[in-house]
């Protein structure tokens, strides 16, 4: 079952989303006359992914590229959570993963870092 949500989106794609030209009686953003809304997102999908040169990406695939570089740059499962729009911690746990190796990774720079200032110290 499907159910709406609200998610935010940045200035910038507010701003791309509002310079669109809109069609009157219609709350849809691309709609068409021809097919139903969600077969025509996935038709332009197919066509922009091929041109691309990434025949094999998905929707879903960008969607989880972008929870996983927020918990990489360090960014809490609790944001990632309510950006995704997930209802649930649970769904947002399975970039528990990426959080806990990004963390090592800060950790062993961190580490670096630190050893490189006590030598340049000496």
């Amino acid at each position: 079952m499907t159910h709406r949500r609200l998610l935010g989106l940045s200035d910038a794609a507010l701003a791309l989303l509002q310079s669109l030209k809109r069609e009157v009686g219609t709350p849809l953003l691309f709609p068409s006359h021809r097919v139903q809304h969600h077969s025509l997102l996935h038709q332009h999908w197919d066509a922009i992914r091929r041109r691309a040169g990434l025949p094999d990406v998905r929707l879903h695939d960008l969607r989880h590229s972008f929870a996983s570089m927020l918990v990489n740059s360090g960014e809490s499962l609790y944001v990632v959570q309510d950006l995704l729009g997930h209802s649930s911690p649970r769904m947002t746990q399975r970039y528990a993963h990426v959080a806990r190796h990004a963390a090592a990774r800060r950790r062993r720079r961190r580490s670096a870092r630190a050893g490189s200032e006590r030598e340049a110290g000496e």
